[in-house]
C-alpha cells in the first residue's frame, strides 16, 4: 500500500511539474488566433509609414535665369514643408534616379538625382507660358510601380506671374500647396475607379468621390447621414474638370479650382481622400477652419 501511495505521489508530482512547465513556456502548438495576431503585427510593422521626403530639383528652373526664381523657390519650399508635416508614406526601398523621370520632360537634372536620391517624391518646378489666366499647372510624371504612388511631378509656373502684389508670398505658398495636391492625389487618373460614382444633381450628371473616409468626413461636416459622396468640379478645361472639388460645396478648401485668395484651408474631407488612396497617412486635425456648408 505504501508503494502504491508512493507511486501515486510521484505521478502527481510529475504531472504538476509538466503543468507548471506548460504554463511557463507554452506548447509547441500555436493558437490560430495567436498566429493571426502575430502576422498582423508583422504586417503593420512592415508597412509602417513615415514622414514623406520631398526633394525639389531646381536645376532646370535655376538655369532659366528668371528674376522671380528666388521668390518662387522659397514659397515652394514653404509649401513642401507644410505638406511634409501632414503626410506619411511607406518609404521606397530604392533610390530615385533621373532615368526614372523620363516622362517629366525636364532637360537637365541635379547631380543628386543623377546619383540616386533617398526620397519619396521629386518635384521639378519651371517657368513657361500658360494660356488664359492660369498661374500654374502641375502633373505627376513618374510612379512607383509597386504601389502606384506618384514619385515624380512637375510644376509649371506662368513666367508672367505677378509677385509684386500685397501678400504675394502667402498667395504663392497656397498656390504651390494646391499644385502639390494635384501631384499627390488630385488627378482624375489617380482616383480609384471603385470610388467614383455618377449622380444627377440639380438636373446635371455629376461625378462624385465616394471613398469610405471621404464619405464619413463629409457626413460629419455637412451633418447629413445620407450623403453618398463629394462632388468633383465639372466645369473648366482639361486642367480643371474632375481634378478639383466642386467649389459650390467645397469653397475655401485648398483643392477647389480657383485659388485666388490667401485664406484657403486643408479640410478633413481632403485629407480623407489622401488616406483612402492607401498611399498616405495624415494628421487629420485642421482646427475646424474649413467652414463651407458646415452643419447644413
Amino acid at each position: 500500500m505504501n508503494k502504491l501511495n508512493k507511486t501515486i505521489s510521484i505521478i502527481i508530482l510529475l504531472l504538476s511539474i509538466q503543468y507548471a512547465f506548460l504554463v511557463e513556456f507554452g506548447t509547441n502548438k500555436t493558437n490560430k488566433n495567436d498566429k493571426i495576431s502575430i502576422n498582423r503585427k508583422l504586417n503593420e510593422k512592415k508597412i509602417r509609414k513615415r514622414k514623406i521626403r520631398i526633394f525639389i530639383d531646381d536645376t532646370y528652373i535655376k538655369s532659366q535665369n528668371n528674376g522671380k526664381y528666388s521668390t518662387v523657390i522659397n514659397s515652394l519650399k514653404e509649401a513642401v514643408n507644410y505638406w511634409s508635416k501632414l503626410l506619411k508614406v511607406e518609404r521606397l526601398t530604392y533610390k530615385i534616379k533621373s532615368e526614372m523621370m523620363y516622362d517629366c520632360g525636364i532637360p537637365n537634372y541635379s547631380t543628386e538625382l543623377n546619383n540616386g536620391l533617398n526620397a519619396d517624391l521629386v518635384i521639378f518646378p519651371y517657368f513657361d507660358s500658360l494660356e488664359g489666366n492660369y498661374l500654374a499647372a502641375s502633373r505627376y510624371c513618374s510612379i512607383d510601380y509597386n504601389s502606384g504612388r506618384p514619385i515624380g511631378g512637375t510644376i509649371l509656373i506662368n513666367k508672367n506671374i505677378d509677385i509684386s502684389k500685397r501678400n504675394s508670398d502667402l498667395f504663392l505658398i497656397q498656390l504651390f500647396m494646391h499644385e502639390l495636391g494635384h501631384i499627390f492625389i488630385f488627378h482624375t487618373t489617380l482616383f480609384k475607379e471603385e470610388y467614383l460614382i455618377k449622380r444627377t444633381i440639380n438636373g446635371r450628371e455629376r461625378l462624385l468621390i465616394s471613398s469610405p473616409k471621404v464619405v464619413a468626413a463629409a457626413r460629419r461636416h455637412y451633418n447629413c447621414n445620407t450623403l453618398e459622396g463629394v462632388e468633383l468640379e465639372d466645369n473648366g478645361g482639361e486642367l480643371s474638370v474632375h481634378s478639383h472639388w466642386e467649389s459650390r460645396i467645397m469653397n475655401g478648401d485648398i483643392m477647389v479650382s480657383l485659388v485666388d485668395r490667401v485664406d484657403f484651408t486643408i479640410s478633413e474631407i481632403t485629407l480623407a481622400l489622401f488616406e483612402d488612396s492607401g498611399w498616405y497617412e495624415t494628421k487629420y486635425y485642421t482646427g475646424g477652419l474649413f467652414r463651407a456648408g458646415k452643419g447644413r
